[in-house]
């Protein structure tokens, strides 16, 4: 059974181009590839098998770091060596009740790079029924700093860092309730609107 010996994983392949298949990877890294909740007696139970919905390659303190983010579990984030240095999971709805809505992590992007001993930002959209723009601040080994949230129960396709008169912003583009395209302009620090 195919469900049964499904797994998840993340390759490296030689940068030369020469392979472009698995057999041929440098590295290999195991991701979680199924996942589970019990809602007990009274709530809803949901099991599924787990995808890679995101991914986005920086530089933070003069490393490459590569964020995965999957349809549940969050963000995890890889150095260049596929070692990995953070599981990220702030996005998971608070106090859910009796069910776990899926948070999948849609669109990702690094700020900027970095050099030898600075941090760097991390923007991550989710689609969610909580908040669906989170934006972090990493150390310089890639661990998060700071998270601040903000959004509704939208969908959020589109990440990006904009520099506007010296300072960073987190840039999301949304597709609200209301069934229009918004793009919002985003505090990093606070999670304020700057402008939409």
């Amino acid at each position: 059974d195919n469900l049964a010996t499904y797994k998840l994983h993340l390759y490296e392949l030689p940068h030369n181009g020469s392979c472009a298949s698995a057999s041929c990877a440098d590295r290999t890294v195991d991701l979680p590839s199924k996942f589970s909740y019990d809602g007990g007696v009274f709530g809803q139970s949901r099991g599924n098998l787990i995808v890679v919905t995101s991914l986005a390659v920086g530089v933070v303190g003069g490393q490459t770091f590569i964020a995965v983010g999957l349809s549940d579990e969050g963000i995890f984030v890889f150095n260049h060596a596929l070692q990995q240095v953070a599981h990220i999971g702030d996005m998971a709805v608070p106090n859910p009740g009796n069910n776990s809505p899926q948070t999948p992590v849609t669109s990702l992007a690094f700020g900027p790079a970095t050099g030898f001993g600075q941090g760097g930002v991390l923007l991550a959209g989710v689609m969610s029924p909580w908040e669906d723009m989170f934006m972090y601040r990493l150390n310089a080994d890639g661990t998060e700093q700071s998270m601040t949230h903000a959004g509704g129960s939208w969908y959020t396709f589109a990440s990006a860092v904009a520099q506007i008169n010296g300072q960073q912003y987190a840039v999301f583009g949304t597709y609200p309730s209301e069934n229009t395209n918004v793009i919002f302009v985003m505090n990093i620090d606070t999670g304020v609107e700057f402008t939409r």
